[in-house]
């Protein structure tokens, strides 16, 4: 489980850079691009949109 520094940490890296989910869940060392993916989808700033 992560700790909710790091989802923000997570999709700090994915707003601000132009890696794609699955480079920041490699970069970060996470598991799967899924769990960035619900981060992202629960954030305001992202609204739903994918890369």
């Amino acid at each position: 489980m992560f700790s909710p520094e790091g989802h923000k940490r997570a999709v700090e890296l994915y707003l601000t850079t132009s890696m794609t989910a699955a480079e920041v869940v490699e970069h970060l060392g996470y598991p799967t691009s899924q769990c960035l993916e619900r981060w992202l989808a629960k954030d305001p700033r992202h609204a739903g949109r994918m890369r």
